[in-house]
């Protein structure tokens, strides 16, 4: 699978990373804006920051909210559309189309978050069990039933947006379609083409954000601040480019996962 998924993402991206990062530039750009706005200062002490969150709870809520809805659904639908008919529509219809699936594209993240909290609740016990009798195995083990019942339950139900936006389907639908597309004899081939191919995206993201890092030192000329606020949002601009070929790649799983699904129907059929 890994290969068949690899190729596909990369092909897609070679002849299509610029016209997406055009369409998925206006909310990038907000995005970008947002996240510099919500730089910690310079004065404030380190320990009153947390390095997950900025100055502001609102901007941090609205930033993951964005991420979680509009750029959820943008990516998958310029995919889905090119995949299908060979061409995109207009930018517009792309950000008609976020608003008016705002709601069920939230919902279904919600849906699986839930889902894969519950399913990490059996290790969780037996962790807290372990801790309480002060049993160290009881709590190795909990750990271990934890991150396998939370990695498999993420793997079943990670295409439940795909589903949702490519098919149009209920929330509800989505999930449980998402948890029966991914067969169980799969979960782990699926994972581990993931891991490996985000790994390499990652490293070169990295690579790349330490050229932008050497480009933009002309800045630290005016201020350390200057540099980092440039930074950060080139860097955030950039990474659309990765939400595209993530994207893909879960993408070409779904069709390999629905394309299986077709071949045994017609296969019953006709024996």
């Amino acid at each position: 699978m890994i290969k068949k998924v690899i190729g596909f993402s990369n092909k897609l991206f070679k002849e299509k990373w610029m016209s997406f990062f055009i369409i998925l530039l206006p909310i990038t750009f907000i995005l970008a804006f947002l996240t510099v706005f919500n730089l910690p200062d310079s004065s404030v002490a380190a320990e009153n920051t947390s390095p997950v969150t900025g100055k502001y709870g609102l901007i941090d809520f609205i930033s993951y909210l964005i991420q979680g809805t509009i750029l959820a659904y943008i990516p998958i639908k310029l995919i889905h559309d090119f995949k299908n008919k060979g061409h995109n529509n207009e930018l517009t219809d792309y950000y008609y189309g976020a608003i008016t699936y705002f709601l069920r594209i939230l919902g279904v993240n919600l849906g699986v978050g839930l889902s894969v909290l519950i399913s990490a609740s059996p290790g969780a016990l037996i962790i807290w069990a372990g801790v309480g009798y002060e049993v160290e195995i009881l709590g190795i083990l909990g750990a271990v039933i934890t991150i396998i019942s939370v990695g498999y339950m993420s793997v079943k139900l990670m295409l439940s947006p795909f589903i949702l936006v490519c098919e149009n389907k209920s929330i509800s639908d989505s999930i449980f379609s998402s948890y029966y597309l991914v067969p169980n004899n799969q979960v782990l081939n699926i994972f581990f083409t993931l891991f490996i191919a985000i790994f390499l995206v990652v490293i070169t993201f990295g690579m790349l954000s330490l050229i932008v890092a050497f480009g933009l030192s002309p800045f630290m000329s005016i201020s350390m601040e200057a540099y980092i606020i440039a930074l950060t949002f080139v860097t955030t601009l950039l990474s659309s480019l990765v939400l595209i070929y993530v994207n893909s790649l879960m993408y070409a799983i779904y069709l390999n996962l629905k394309s299986n699904i077709l071949n045994d129907e017609l296969t019953d059929e006709t024996s």
